[in-house]
């Protein structure tokens, strides 16, 4: 079983990271997602990551980078 954690890099999302981190002590795992609007233009503060295998602050590897980090050795 694994924990989703809704992330978009605000402090709310780091908190449920360390959430996370707290129901996974036990064995399971943790999935990061980033859920975008469906529809019309997309608010300024988000931006599309074109390839999820991408490294570097455009890629998801820079978006998760520091939520990752935090859920180390889960």
């Amino acid at each position: 079983m694994r924990v989703l954690v809704g992330f978009d890099g605000s402090a709310g999302a780091h908190d449920a990271v360390a959430l996370a981190r707290q129901f996974c002590r036990d064995g399971r795992g943790a999935l990061l997602v980033n859920v975008l609007p469906h529809g019309g233009s997309l608010p300024g503060e988000y931006h599309l990551v074109e390839h999820p295998e991408s490294d570097g602050p455009e890629g998801a590897e820079g978006v998760f980078a520091d939520a990752r980090a935090e859920l180390a050795g889960i």
